[in-house]
């Protein structure tokens, strides 16, 4: 077993990788309930004495700390002493840089274009929706049903004004920086493209429950956390396809989601990189659509559809199932970093 020294943690929550060594922690937000349950046996073996351990870790996330580094850079400057390279985990949307040297980043959130050789994309903590009744197949219909429950609408006007003079400022940015404009909007702003184009379409199924707030928070949600949870496992469950688009960040929580029920993602690739690439080929369970190609959304679904077999659509499910148990809930993939930092040693 990897053994890891890392320092007591203060005034932040511990990582919940360390939730078998140091105890399980609450979360604030809601269906987190169940995500870590599976995570009963040590990823690692702590030890007291640096000079023993192969890995330092900086035991929590970093981005809820990145305001203030020092606690990291101090840790990373002690590993350095013991010739050692430091963990780091950075789960949520950003996709800052991480300059912490000598470190290992496993992260949710990058784009293509500016990801580091240091830098392992790992999947978004969610919940496994299949649950104790496991996935339900669906066979093949006549016409693709594509599924999505979710914010895609603005609350009033004055949101939606705010929405493009954000989306103004950051493009501006995003030029002014030499970075690539369109990828780096906002979800909201893909999924209303890609929702009205389909919607529009004579050529697929438009299975859509629009929301104009975020769901998943307490300080956002508009009906009761049970009901709307209720609502959006039927709609993916009850959908031949789930659009997968990015929030704030470059990643999407409903794609692993939409795995974890035996669903097919319909994900929009904005610039993305998704785990283990090196070990799942994700075109064999999921639809891709390029950003660039939105307005033939509709039109790729259906063909796609259209040319493949009643026993296809079932086996694409079963092993959009059984890649999320094996490799993409977070358990899972928690087993699998043992092996991936003994080949980084």
């Amino acid at each position: 077993m990897i053994k890891i020294y890392t320092e007591k943690p203060s005034g932040y929550a511990h990582l919940p990788i360390l939730y078998p060594n140091l105890g399980v922690q609450k979360w604030k937000n809601l269906y987190m309930g169940d995500v870590f349950k599976k995570i009963n046996n040590p990823i690692f073996t702590l030890t007291e004495n640096p000079a023993e351990a192969d890995f330092f870790l900086f035991p929590h996330d970093y981005f809820l700390t990145s305001n203030q580094p020092a606690q990291a850079l101090e840790l990373a400057k002690k590993a350095r002493k013991y010739g050692k390279k430091i963990i780091i985990f950075g789960h949520g949307d950003s996709d800052q840089d991480i300059p912490i040297p000598d470190s290992i980043v496993f992260r949710t959130s990058q784009y293509r274009y500016k990801i580091k050789p240091n830098e392992i994309i790992m999947p978004a903590y969610v919940e496994d929706l299949s649950g104790s009744d496991g996935m339900q197949l669906r066979s093949k219909s006549r016409r693709p049903i594509v599924g999505f429950c979710g914010w895609a609408d603005f609350e009033n006007s004055r949101q939606k004004i705010f929405f493009y003079l954000k989306r103004a400022v950051l493009d501006v940015q995003n030029l002014f920086f030499g970075r690539p404009v369109v990828v780096r909007r906002r979800g909201l702003w893909f999924r209303k493209k890609v929702l009205h184009a389909l919607e529009s379409s004579s050529l697929v199924e438009a299975n859509f429950i629009i929301r104009n707030s975020f769901s998943g928070h307490v300080a956002t949600i508009k009906n009761s956390p049970e009901e709307a949870r209720k609502e959006y496992i039927d709609n993916i469950s009850n959908s031949d396809f789930t659009l997968a688009v990015k929030g704030y960040g470059n990643f999407s929580l409903r794609f692993y989601e939409t795995l974890s029920l035996g669903r097919i993602p319909l994900f929009i690739n904005t610039d993305c990189v998704l785990p283990l690439e090196d070990r799942i080929d994700y075109r064999d369970f999921v639809v891709f659509i390029d950003y660039k190609n939105l307005n033939q959304v509709d039109k790729i679904v259906a063909d796609f559809y259209e040319n493949m077999t009643g026993e296809k659509f079932i086996e694409m499910q079963k092993r959009a199932r059984e890649v999320f148990e094996k490799y993409l809930r977070i358990d899972a993939f928690f087993a699998l970093i043992p092996d991936m930092l003994n080949k980084m040693k």
